[in-house]
């Protein structure tokens, strides 16, 4: 997984995480985790049907390598994204990390 950080304090940054095995998983998941916890804002862009659609990234789990991310009504799902089968949880779903490119933007520094 390759998350590309924007507007870190280094300035913008990569982190490759190879996650392979279940060790490059459970820091994938470390990471994701801290980054959600510290207000930064992760998305998921993906190509569906020529176009390019952005998703919001609410989770990773590290045990099916897969992102979980929000659903809005005006976003398409193609067949990479299974939604949640739950009809609590119908605005969700999980998608392969690699199927497109994931951007965190951290939150805004004071100032």
């Amino acid at each position: 997984m390759r998350i590309e950080i924007l507007n870190s304090f280094t300035g913008d940054n990569k982190k490759d995480i190879d996650t392979t095995n279940a060790d490059g998983r459970a820091a994938a998941a470390k990471m994701v985790e801290d980054m959600l916890r510290s207000g930064s804002a992760i998305f998921l862009e993906k190509e569906v049907n020529g176009e390019t659609y952005t998703y919001r990234v609410t989770k990773y789990d590290a045990a099916s390598n897969k992102l979980t991310i929000r659903l809005d009504s005006f976003v398409p799902v193609d067949a990479d994204i299974q939604p949640a089968r739950s009809a609590r949880k119908k605005h969700y779903g999980t998608v392969s990390p690699e199927v497109g490119r994931t951007v965190s933007v951290a939150p805004r520094s004071g100032g």
